[in-house]
């Protein structure tokens, strides 16, 4: 299909970037410890961007191509979208030529594995962990995927990768004596880790039951703060924002090469790389899906602004170049201990925090949370917690322990000192 899309746009004179995807599934789902189904599925998608150029500007449209599709329906549903892009008067960019990647492949302990074979032994990690009297798991869903992925454009680049990734769903149920409660997990991993599995399916079993018999969260002025990877993930979000040229195009950013975001540090020195080969990562891949080459780039060392990262368009017209455009990020570790820590908040699960790109104002709601006071664990659930990134980040403390999850690798804890808790 890829010869024939070229062969069509090619006789139209245009330029063009083609993105094709071939996926092969196995997925299981269980209810309790029974088998429901199994089933195998394969999938496989192009879409394709086209890019013309019409006097002093480029204009651009895309469009999804099935592989169903005859040669007249390929060319009248192309023709639609070249036309589309002649009324777009965007600035020129150039497009990407080929280049020696540095991997072909991202590498995980899921490549070449039996996808039955690993998903087999997915659910049997899960079961073990299903050990408590008041506490199931009621419904499970394990997906093993393969996915390649190729990009060709106009400018003859033509780059393939492989990957092999896992994801599972799960719903953990607790009986409590006041209320029964229910949790949705959803785990995403390029590099499977069976013990891993087996604790994430252990601490939403208590997640469950701290659920149950939380009491209702008082309000709190100053108090220390404890975030858990799916924060951080967000918190950091607004530091990589802030040197995407996608941003500072917009001009959601102001970010220049030497700002320093740490410039009366107390705390954990921060420093970030976009990392597009992160081993735990599904969207790992050397070259991104404009057929540009991706590499490592450390884009805040110690609070301070090294290098912009982001969509080579934006870069052009900026007039800066990037090296990389993934969501893949990677923290360093700090100094704190958590066996240090006297009084705080553990926040175990949120709505979903949410961090503005411009201000660095965040905000959620908290669904279960841990007080930590005098050698005490107390479960609390509700309320909500706000505030700006910046205003912590000259304190902040990062834990010394690492874990890995999917676009993620850093510290297992981030701590804010002093944070503002709405009571429920």
């Amino acid at each position: 299909m890829i010869s024939l899309i070229k062969e069509i746009l090619d006789s139209k004179k245009v330029e063009y970037v083609i993105n094709e995807e071939v996926e092969s599934t196995y997925e299981l789902f269980f209810v309790r410890h029974e088998l429901q189904m199994n089933r195998i599925k394969d999938v496989k998608k192009y879409f394709v961007s086209i890019y013309h150029g019409h006097g002093e500007y480029m204009g651009n449209a895309s469009t999804q191509i099935f592989p169903t599709m005859t040669k007249e329906e390929a060319t009248k549903e192309l023709e639609s979208a070249i036309y589309g892009a002649s009324l777009i008067n965007n600035k020129p960019f150039k497009l990407a030529k080929p280049e020696t990647l540095n991997n072909h492949d991202t590498k995980s302990n899921l490549d070449g594995v039996d996808k039955i074979e690993v998903a087999t032994k997915i659910a049997e990690s899960i079961f073990e962990a299903d050990d408590q009297e008041k506490g199931i798991i009621n419904a499970t869903e394990i997906f093993i995927n393969e996915k390649k992925i190729r990009v060709v454009n106009s400018n003859g680049v033509d780059y393939s990768s492989n990957k092999t990734f896992g994801q599972v769903e799960f719903i953990s149920t607790w009986k409590g004596e006041k209320e029964e409660v229910e949790i949705y997990k959803f785990l995403e991993f390029a590099n499977v880790d069976y013990d891993k599995i087996k604790q994430d399916v252990k601490d939403r079993l208590m997640e469950a039951k701290d659920r149950s018999v939380a009491s209702p969260m008082p309000s709190f002025d100053k108090i220390d703060v404890l975030f858990r990877p799916l924060e951080i993930i967000e918190l950091m979000s607004y530091y990589t924002g802030q040197c995407n040229v996608g941003n500072i195009y917009s001009q959601a950013s102001q970010c220049k090469v030497g700002d320093n975001y740490q410039n009366n540090l107390k705390g954990d020195a921060l420093t970030i790389n976009i990392d597009p080969l992160l081993v735990s990562s599904l969207s790992s891949s050397p070259f991104d899906s404009l057929g540009f080459k991706n590499e490592e780039v450390k884009v805040i060392d110690s609070g301070k602004v090294l290098e912009l990262w982001g969509n080579r368009q934006y870069a052009q017209y900026l007039g800066v170049n990037t090296r990389v455009s993934s969501s893949n990020i990677k923290v360093n570790s700090g100094t704190l201990d958590i066996k240090d820590l006297d009084r705080y908040i553990e926040l175990v699960s949120m709505s979903g925090i949410q961090v503005d790109d411009q201000t660095g104002s965040f905000g959620g709601e908290i669904r279960l949370a841990l007080l930590h006071e005098n050698g005490k664990v107390t479960p609390l659930t509700g309320g909500s917690i706000s505030g700006f990134v910046k205003d912590f980040i000259n304190d902040v403390r990062l834990s010394n322990e690492v874990v890995y999850e999917n676009n993620y690798q850093g510290p297992k804890y981030l701590l804010f000192k002093g944070c503002t808790i709405l009571g429920k």
